[in-house]
C-alpha cells in the first residue's frame, strides 16, 4: 500500500486562512521622517508578530517613479531604512523634491512571499531640527519678548510660540518666516540674525514657561510634516502695584461692649486679595478709619498681613473705614470703603449650624426684633476656619442672602461650603443689612462657633443617673450643651439610641422625642449598668458617647453601694490625718518652748579678785553699772538671758 503524501502549508498561509492576516497586515506602522529638509530620510516599520521568527527576513527596494530602475536601501538595519538627502554636503541618495516608492518584502529562504509598496513625498513628511538660542525677556508694562535661532534659512516653515503657565490658558503665536534684524543688543540677545516674536497683555509677575517648535509649510501656508521638538525657557513678568483692593463687605465687622470710658472695640474683616492679583512677591493691607459728621474720635491707620484689624472707637461716633491692598511696589489704586454706623439696626438671633452633609453646611437664624421685612433688606452670612483665640484663621467669606417676606420667628436658612471639612473648625455669623437712600447700614455681626455639627459638637453629652432600688429601676438622663443644645432645639426630628448593658447582654432603645431621658427596669440592688448614647437630627447622625456606668444603690438610701464605700473611706483617711497633724502640733510646740535663765552681772572697776558673793548673785565692788572697762572695749551686758534647754 503507498503512503500518502503530506503537503505542508508556510506559517503565512496559515495565517491567512485561520485570522485573516494577509497581503497588508505583513509590516506594520510604516512611517517616513524627513529629517530637516535635506539631511536624511528615515522610513520606519515593524514585522508582525505572526512572521516574528528567524526563518522571515525583509529586503527593500525603493524607484523614483518616472524610472524602471529599482535600487536596494542604502542603509538597511533592523526595522529601518536611512537615505541620505545631500544636506551638510552630505552624499546624495535621493532628491529632497521628489516622491519614491518603497516596497517591502518578505522573505523565507530567499524567496520573496510577501511584498508591501508605499509612495513617500519626501517634502510632505519633513521633521525640522530644534530652535536654538532662545532667550526671553520680560518688558514692561505686562510683555515678554522671546528670541531664537533655526539652522535652516529657508522660507518654508513657521514657528510656534506657546506661553503658558499653571491656572492660566496658553498662549499661542506664530511666525511665519524668519526675520532679519537686530532687536536688542543688550547681554540677555545677541545681535545678528534671529526670529523674535512680543506677546503682551500677560499677567504681572507671574512665571511663564515659553516653548518654541518649528515645522514645515506648503505653498499654501498649511503646516505638513511633523513638528520638531520644542525648546522652553522660563521667565518671570514684571510686577506693580497690586490689581485691586480686597472684599470689604458692609456688615463685614465686630462690635464688643462699650468700656467705663465711652470705647468699644470693632474689628474689621475682609477677603484675602486672590494670588494672581499680588503682581509681586508680598501682599499687607493699609486700613484707615476716620470719624464722620464731625466726631471728635481720632483717625485709625493700621497695616495688617492677615485679613483683620482691630481698634478702639467711641460708641457715639460713625466711621468710614478704608482699605488697600500693598506690595512691594505700592498701594493699589482702588480702594474698598465701608460705612460703620452703630446701633442702626439689630442683629439676626439665633445664629447657628442646622444640618450639614460632607462640606455642605446649613446656616440658620431669627430675623430681629422690631425690623419688619421688606424688599430692601438683606442678610450676610460670614464663615472663616477658627483659631484658637477664637479669631478668624485663613480665608474670610461672605455670601449675600435677600430675605424672604415672612413671619416672625421663622428661621431663615443659607447652606455654606466648608474647605478641609472635617479636620477644619468653623465659625459662622450673620448680619442685618438694609439700603437706606442709597447707603447701605449694617447692624456688624457676632461669631457663633457651631461649626462642626456631626464630628464635634454632637459626641460628649452630659450623662446622670437616678436609681430607684425599690423599683429596681434605674432613670438616665443627659443634655448636650452650648451649639448641640440649639441645634437639637431647632431640628425637626430627634431621636436618641441608647445602648443599655446591665449584664452580659446589651439592649437597644430608641426615644422618638426630645424627651432626654429613658427608664431601665429589672437592675436590683448593687447591679451595675452602662449606657451609651447618640443623637439622630433627621439624616444627620451624631457620634456614639464614650461608656457611663452606675451601680444601682441599696436598699432604703439613694445611693449607690460604691458611693457609700468610696464616702467612708475618704471620711476615715480625713479622720486619721486630723490625729496625726495634732500630735505632731503638740509634741513640736513642746520642742519650742523658751526658759529663762539669769547671768551674774560683771564688776565695773577696783581690784578684779575682791568681791563679795551674796547666794547666787556676784555683787561688784564699786558701783551698780554693767559696763565692763578693759581698757579698749566696753561690753554692755543684759541681767537675763532667754536660753532654749
Amino acid at each position: 500500500m503507498a503512503a500518502r503524501s503530506r503537503t505542508y502549508l508556510p506559517h503565512y498561509i496559515w495565517a491567512c486562512l485561520i485570522l485573516g492576516s494577509c497581503k497588508g497586515h505583513v509590516y506594520q506602522n510604516f512611517s517616513c521622517i524627513t529629517y530637516n529638509w535635506d539631511e536624511y530620510l528615515t522610513c520606519s516599520w515593524a514585522l508582525s508578530p505572526l512572521y516574528n521568527e528567524p526563518v522571515y527576513t525583509t529586503s527593500l527596494t525603493w524607484q523614483l517613479p518616472q524610472f524602471a530602475i529599482w535600487s536596494s536601501c542604502p542603509d538597511l538595519s533592523s526595522g529601518t531604512c536611512t537615505w541620505s538627502l545631500g544636506g551638510n554636503d552630505g552624499i546624495k541618495d535621493t532628491d529632497p523634491h521628489q516622491p519614491i516608492r518603497v516596497c517591502l518584502h518578505l522573505r523565507n529562504d530567499n524567496r520573496a512571499i510577501e511584498s508591501e509598496c508605499h509612495e513617500v513625498d519626501i517634502e510632505n513628511k519633513v521633521k525640522p531640527a530644534t530652535v536654538s538660542d532662545l532667550v526671553a525677556k520680560p518688558q514692561y508694562p505686562n510683555c515678554i519678548c522671546a528670541q531664537w535661532t533655526h539652522q535652516k534659512v529657508i522660507p518654508s516653515k513657521i514657528f510656534s510660540l506657546e506661553i503658558s503657565s499653571p491656572g492660566s490658558a496658553t498662549i499661542q503665536k506664530n511666525v511665519r518666516m524668519d526675520s532679519f534684524y537686530d532687536y536688542d543688543d543688550s547681554s540677555e540677545f545677541q545681535s545678528g540674525s534671529y526670529t523674535n516674536l512680543t506677546v503682551c497683555n500677560l499677567s504681572y509677575f507671574v512665571n511663564y514657561t515659553i516653548s518654541v517648535r518649528v515645522g514645515a509649510i506648503d505653498m499654501d501656508d498649511n503646516q505638513i510634516g511633523y513638528w520638531s521638538d520644542s525648546l522652553a525657557i522660563n521667565v518671570v513678568t514684571s510686577k506693580t502695584v497690586p490689581s485691586g483692593p480686597p472684599s470689604l463687605p458692609q456688615g463685614g465687622y465686630t462690635l464688643s461692649a462699650v468700656n467705663g470710658k465711652g470705647y468699644r472695640l470693632a474689628r474689621i474683616y475682609w477677603t484675602s486679595l486672590p494670588k494672581h492679583a499680588w503682581n509681586g512677591e508680598t501682599i499687607t493691607y493699609e486700613l484707615e478709619a476716620f470719624p464722620v459728621d464731625g466726631c471728635g474720635s481720632r483717625t485709625v491707620r493700621l497695616s495688617r498681613r492677615n485679613t483683620s484689624a482691630e481698634f478702639d472707637i467711641m460708641y457715639t461716633c460713625s466711621y468710614n473705614i478704608k482699605v488697600w491692598s500693598r506690595n512691594e511696589i505700592g498701594r493699589s489704586k482702588d480702594v474698598s470703603v465701608l460705612l460703620l454706623e452703630q446701633n442702626v439696626l439689630q442683629r439676626p438671633r439665633e445664629v447657628s449650624m442646622t444640618d450639614g452633609h460632607t462640606d455642605l453646611v446649613t446656616i440658620s437664624w431669627l430675623e430681629p426684633k422690631d425690623v419688619k421685612p421688606t424688599l430692601l433688606l438683606k442678610y450676610t452670612v460670614y464663615w472663616c476656619p477658627r483659631s484658637p483665640r477664637q479669631l478668624c484663621q485663613g480665608s474670610f467669606n461672605y455670601r449675600t442672602v435677600i430675605s424672604p417676606i415672612s413671619y416672625e420667628d421663622v428661621y431663615l436658612r443659607t447652606t455654606v461650603r466648608m474647605e478641609g471639612y472635617p479636620n477644619v473648625t468653623y465659625m459662622y455669623g450673620v448680619s442685618t443689612d438694609i439700603n437706606i437712600t442709597g447707603t447701605v447700614a449694617s447692624s456688624g455681626f457676632v461669631w457663633t462657633d457651631c461649626s462642626m455639627l456631626s464630628t464635634d459638637k454632637l459626641k460628649n453629652p452630659r450623662i446622670s443617673f437616678e436609681g430607684y432600688p425599690s423599683e429596681k429601676r434605674v432613670r438616665v438622663s443627659w443634655i448636650y450643651l452650648n451649639c448641640a443644645q440649639a441645634m437639637i432645639k431647632k431640628a425637626n426630628s430627634v431621636h436618641y439610641d441608647v445602648t443599655s448593658c446591665p449584664s452580659d447582654k446589651c439592649e437597644e432603645l430608641s426615644t422618638e422625642s426630645k424627651e432626654a431621658y429613658v427608664d431601665l427596669h429589672s437592675i436590683s440592688a448593687g447591679q451595675e449598668v452602662c449606657v451609651t448614647i447618640a443623637v439622630r437630627l433627621g439624616t444627620v447622625s451624631g457620634p456614639t458617647s464614650r461608656v457611663y456606668c452606675y451601680t444601682q444603690s441599696l436598699q432604703g438610701t439613694q445611693y449607690p453601694l460604691h458611693a457609700v464605700l468610696v464616702s467612708l473611706v475618704i471620711i476615715s483617711g480625713a479622720v486619721v490625718v486630723a490625729i496625726v497633724g495634732t500630735i505632731l502640733y503638740v509634741a513640736f510646740k513642746w520642742w519650742t518652748k523658751p526658759t529663762k535663765c539669769s547671768i551674774p552681772k560683771i564688776p565695773t572697776g577696783g581690784n578684779d579678785s575682791e568681791q563679795t558673793t551674796t547666794g547666787d548673785l556676784v555683787q561688784p565692788l564699786v558701783g551698780n553699772g554693767s559696763a565692763v572697762s578693759t581698757g579698749r572695749t566696753t561690753v554692755t551686758t543684759e541681767t537675763a538671758l532667754i536660753v532654749n534647754d
